[in-house]
């Protein structure tokens, strides 16, 4: 018999937008937003985090058609939605990495959300808001930024944005998006790249990450503490340490590096 929480239920159908729920019911909600993907035009099967549902979580995946930040014609009917089905939950907490990052601070008033970890979130991606970010500039034609100003959808929740200093941009954006939420730490990771996320799952520490936000991220210092005992054992970690330090010019950091790597690497097959 089919256990009905790995089943998805459609819970928004938009022409732009799509969400979907699995192991509806419960009285704790967890959203995760769809990051930038390399097939715009067509939905991806929604993931579902076995996680956050074997903890007694609903949880609702919301993913765009184009990768557009989730801003297009379906954002204020999705907001509406979120809106209603967030009142039904006791408790509501979200992640996202970069687009979805963006997507868990654009909506997160709207869902009431609790407490939310984005990793390498934008700002903006309009170049008059954000005229130093070159990477997403064929994505932003559309962009409205009006209907994505994150000042007009700000709110305090408890929150982590998680970034390499040594990524300006991303360092950029998240110092931009501090000073509207309120609530919200910055967590530096050095040397994680744009996805942390790599670097908690190489080092065993990725479920630890996510009972951290199960329960509210009541002590977020822990959060840069666990990443540096993950990162020893991340080969992404050390790939970019190497990348890094040869840009600087230091030539010997790049080589311990990369052998560092190499050997994690060779531990692995």
């Amino acid at each position: 018999m089919r256990d009905r929480r790995t089943q998805h239920v459609l819970f928004f159908d938009g022409p732009a937008m799509r969400a979907t729920l699995s192991n509806p019911g419960q009285d704790r909600l967890y959203v995760s937003f769809g990051q930038n993907h390399d097939q715009p035009g067509r939905f991806l099967n929604p993931p579902q985090s076995k996680r956050f549902i074997n903890q007694g979580f609903t949880h609702l995946h919301v993913q765009s058609l184009h990768n557009d930040w989730f801003i297009n014609v379906d954002t204020k009917p999705l907001a509406r939605a979120l809106r209603n089905l967030a009142g039904g939950f006791e408790y509501r907490c979200a992640m996202g990495l970069s687009m979805g990052g963006y997507g868990v601070l654009r909506y997160a008033k709207a869902m009431s959300c609790d407490a939310f970890l984005v990793i390498a979130p934008q700002f903006s991606i309009h170049p008059d808001q954000v005229r130093f970010e070159k990477r997403f500039l064929e994505n932003a034609h559309g962009f409205d930024p009006e209907l994505g100003d994150l000042k007009r959808f700000a709110t305090r929740c408890r929150g982590a944005v998680m970034v390499d200093p040594f990524r300006r941009h991303d360092l950029h954006h998240a110092r931009m998006i501090l000073r509207h939420f309120k609530d919200t730490s910055l967590v530096s990771l050095p040397f994680s790249g744009h996805n942390a996320l790599r670097c908690y799952r190489e080092g065993g520490t990725y479920n630890w990450l996510r009972d951290q936000l199960m329960t509210g991220l009541r002590d977020r210092d822990k959060l840069s503490g666990k990443f540096k005992l993950a990162r020893r054992s991340s080969p992404s970690y050390w790939k970019e340490l190497s990348t890094q330090a040869r840009k600087l010019d230091r030539r010997d950091l790049s080589l311990y590096a990369e052998q560092e790597q190499t050997s994690l690497l060779a531990r692995s097959e």
